[in-house]
């Protein structure tokens, strides 16, 4: 994909005396669930040349895969399209019928409003899915380099369940401040919200009913300063 945008787009822009980027933004992935999802996505790029008015039914664009979704001909055998067309029936004969009808139906606005986001999700699935996800690869994928790793991380409500199980208290008490009193479960929420998710400090003052992100920063630094300090001594 580094290849594509950037020395093809170099080519092409020479050979046809344009500059500029060719595509639209950087390639970006996204991890899609099975099941409606991904049939919505497919059915989502076939009719973005119709949606941009680059033709006037699908179908009738140049480079759409679609026509190989409908074709047996064995130009399209490297279109791997089987996986789909499967999900809409088990039934050769029938499958590529479901999928002319699928076609015909009116789009997920739900979706529609999401992938028209100029950050665009890196999971797009159920919050079941997602959750799965999160539990099976944030450990493994985790990183600190890798910005979209944090999608991983658990969300806000999990760390302050998480915390306060941990601790034996309630909610309340997760946001309890007292003057010259160490609310120690309180700080390790904010910590967490830091390391895993990378929440900006005012983000986390939110969360914790702390109005001030300099507080956030100032209990930040005093975790930081009581962490052990690594033994030199030979």
């Amino acid at each position: 994909m580094r290849h594509i945008n950037g020395v093809y787009t170099q080519r092409f822009n020479n050979a046809h005396g344009l500059d500029g980027t060719l595509f639209r933004g950087r390639y970006k992935s996204i991890v899609v669930s099975e099941g409606n999802y991904l049939m919505q996505l497919v059915r989502y790029i076939h009719l973005n040349p119709v949606r941009s008015g680059m033709a006037e039914r699908v179908g009738q664009y140049e480079w759409s895969s679609h026509k190989g979704y409908l074709s047996n001909a064995k130009k399209w055998d490297w279109l791997h399209k089987q996986f789909i067309l499967k999900m809409l029936s088990k039934n050769p004969d029938q499958n590529v019928r479901q999928y002319r009808k699928f076609m015909k139906e009116s789009e997920d606005e739900s979706l529609l409003r999401t992938l028209s986001l100029k950050k665009l999700p890196s999971i797009l699935g159920s919050s079941d899915f997602v959750e799965k996800l999160k539990t099976k690869f944030f450990e493994q994928k985790s990183h600190m380099e890798v910005p979209e790793s944090k999608q991983l991380a658990p969300d806000m409500e999990r760390i302050k369940k998480t915390v306060c199980d941990y601790y034996s208290i309630n909610e309340t008490q997760l946001y309890e401040s007292k003057r010259a009193v160490f609310n120690e479960a309180r700080a390790m929420g904010l910590f967490l919200s830091r390391q895993l998710r990378g929440e900006p400090l005012k983000s986390i003052g939110n969360q914790y009913h702390i109005a001030s992100y300099s507080t956030v920063s100032t209990v930040l630094e005093r975790l930081n300063s009581d962490k052990p300090k690594p033994n030199t001594t030979s």
